[in-house]
């Protein structure tokens, strides 16, 4: 596959969420006791010594297994839940709200896989990041971490083609990426993906692209990718 991607020029690198989207670990009996929320296995706690046990050996598992890859995804989408299950306790004890914790979480991850590989360059969804204040995110130091990757899938691309939100980014990070999607439900019962409004998301992408690198620096600092 690494081959096949080469021969058409693109990149291939691994999505690996060490934070929300946690299902695949968090559903295990001998994990239920990390999660955000009991009755819900979608994201992990990150205040315990145990929870840093699981996500690092998970990030050097996979880095042993991309061994050539540049980039790795982190994702550290739709915590939704952080702060108001078990992290609660442990904000209120550091004097911590929820963007302190989740910046805390990321720039944690982030400087145990470059202590490990300072070549990698690491990305994650900004849907969390959108609404956190541009001084926040200078002063967590995540801008010298971790790239943010702008996402929607939606036909409307609505409010992440601003200008506020991508000079913000332009401000904080070295560089953003956006991304579009080819495939995926579009509601929680969908068994058939409906094409149509994927294609219509790529093509609403493609006409804003080029306004959006305009905004952010220069078109040297845009990539576009699709997820």
């Amino acid at each position: 596959m690494k081959e096949f991607y080469n021969n058409l020029q693109r990149l291939l690198f691994p999505l690996f969420r060490p934070f929300g989207h946690l299902e695949f670990v968090l559903k295990l009996e001998r994990f239920v006791h990390l999660r955000e929320l009991p009755n819900s296995p979608l994201s992990i706690s990150p205040t315990t010594e145990e929870a840093y046990r699981v996500i690092f050996t998970m990030l050097e598992q996979v880095l042993a297994t991309h061994v050539d890859s540049k980039y790795l995804h982190l994702g550290c989408d739709e915590v939704y839940g952080l702060g108001t299950g078990r992290s609660g306790h442990y904000m209120k004890e550091h004097g911590l709200d929820k963007e302190d914790l989740y910046l805390k979480h990321v720039v944690k991850m982030a400087k145990h896989v470059r202590s490990l590989r300072s070549d990698v360059t690491l990305i994650i969804w900004d849907d969390m990041l959108r609404h956190i204040a541009e001084s926040k995110l200078r002063d967590s130091g995540i801008g010298e971490m971790v790239e943010p990757m702008i996402w929607t899938y939606v036909p409307n691309l609505g409010g992440v083609k601003a200008p506020a939100i991508w000079t913000k980014y332009g401000k904080v990070f070295k560089r953003a990426w956006a991304a579009s999607s080819f495939k995926g439900a579009t509601g929680p019962a969908q068994y058939i993906t409906e094409a149509a409004y994927h294609i219509k998301n790529h093509i609403s992408w493609d006409r804003a692209f080029e306004e959006i690198c305009r905004w952010y620096k220069s078109n040297s600092s845009c990539q576009r990718h699709c997820i």
